[in-house]
């Protein structure tokens, strides 16, 4: 059982390599015009985007319980590359007049 050293080190060979590309990763804007901003800015960020999101509305005292706010609008599009802080319009609830064009 010596190979596990082997495989150990070829492991973190790999991972070591990868880290080193010097491109940074591409980030394809998920769907979350519909969901709570808590869930929506986690998919966001599951996707790869590490910073924070914009967020417009969330009435006078602003957002202060993300789960209580839904995602009316989104800026990039679903399926668009991230290449700048994306963007969450918020409203206690969405109707239809809300939601972009495309949909």
């Amino acid at each position: 059982m010596r190979c596990f050293p082997a495989i150990s080190a070829a492991i973190a060979a790999t991972l070591l390599f990868a880290g080193c590309s010097g491109e940074a990763p591409v980030v394809t804007m998920p769907d979350v015009v519909g969901k709570q901003l808590d869930v929506a800015i986690s998919d966001v960020k599951r996707a790869g985007f590490g910073d924070d999101v914009e967020v417009l509305g969330g009435g006078i005292f602003g957002v202060i319980d993300e789960s209580n706010w839904m995602v009316c609008t989104q800026e990039p599009e679903p399926g668009a590359v991230v290449s700048s802080t994306p963007r969450f319009t918020v409203d206690r609830s969405c109707d239809e007049s809300d939601a972009p064009s495309i949909r």
